[in-house]
């Protein structure tokens, strides 16, 4: 059983955000952190995330400049401890993520960190940036705290978020809509970074990653991926209801896509690198949807 809303934003594109800088150029580092507490026996882990201009020194140019720090559980997608700052005419600023914590007495978990950075400059054009942190392995009784690099990992590898879960999100798909994906590409969120993307597919889609972790609140579902074709993408969610999100967007090549000119500083409205046509909603088993976190 399907309800459709149709999102019709095909010439109208105005509420994607647009990915351009007339000034400056924003960098997100991740800073991570993990402990162990031996009184009360659990592992607990923060990340920080740290928003700064790369090549701009008039902070008067700068309107605002936003930063994100959150966790992912790499099982699930849910997110955790998410905290974000926005400062005013400064060329810097950071969010330090809450505690997620497991028990010894527990399964390990393992959380992905993350961080998204945004910069409003005073023409209104926008820079923005995200990064896939470390990976934190907490609690189980055989294991103290770790954390490893996981951001730099090709798609396949067991470390990247989302790496892993291609063939269970086109069979969902499958099994929810009707949909036959599988001759999609996919590219996981553990390789959207800003800076190691490359092609206007994945430019456009990583847009629409930063968009969404902007808006992602605790308790959450992020995408694991994307599926993609020519200028199409799809992405599957669950929401906090239990039912599934299948967003389809349309990618627009960045021939088209028009930025401010860094010259005259018009602060022109961008066209920006994707539009969302559809959303289909979907209620399905509990068992399927948990065959995508399995």
């Amino acid at each position: 059983m399907f309800k459709k809303m149709i999102a019709l934003m095909l010439c109208l594109c105005v509420c994607a955000v647009p990915a351009f800088a007339a000034m400056g150029v924003v960098y997100c580092d991740i800073i991570p952190s993990t402990g162990s507490n031996a009184a009360g026996r659990y592992d607990y882990a923060q990340t920080k995330t740290t928003a700064r201009e790369n090549s701009l020194t008039n902070k008067s140019k700068v309107m605002n400049i936003f930063a994100k720090a959150y966790f992912l559980d790499r099982n699930t997608g849910v997110t955790y401890g998410e905290k974000s700052t926005t400062s005013h005419y400064v060329l810097s600023t950071s969010a330090t993520s809450g505690q997620v914590t497991n028990s010894w007495s527990n399964d390990a978990k393992v959380y992905t960190g993350m961080g998204v950075a945004r910069t409003r400059y005073t023409d209104n054009s926008v820079d923005e940036h995200s990064r896939t942190g470390h990976q934190y392995t907490l609690g189980g009784r055989t294991r103290a705290a770790s954390v490893e690099a996981s951001g730099l990992v090709s798609t396949g590898s067991a470390g990247g978020f989302g790496s892993d879960k291609r063939e269970a999100v086109v069979t969902l798909i499958r099994e929810a809509y009707g949909y036959d994906l599988s001759s999609y590409n996919y590219v996981p969120v553990c390789e959207l970074d800003t800076d190691k993307v490359t092609g206007d597919a994945l430019t456009a889609i990583s847009d629409i990653y930063i968009d969404i972790a902007v808006e992602l609140k605790d308790g959450d579902h992020a995408p694991f991926g994307f599926l993609y074709q020519g200028n199409t993408a799809y992405a599957v969610v669950e929401q906090v209801d239990g039912s599934l999100n299948l967003t389809r967007y349309q990618l627009n090549p960045s021939a088209e896509a028009k930025m401010n000119s860094a010259e005259t500083l018009m602060g022109e409205a961008d066209i920006p690198h994707y539009c969302v046509v559809e959303v289909e909603n979907a209620v399905v088993a509990r068992n399927v949807l948990d065959a995508l976190y399995e």
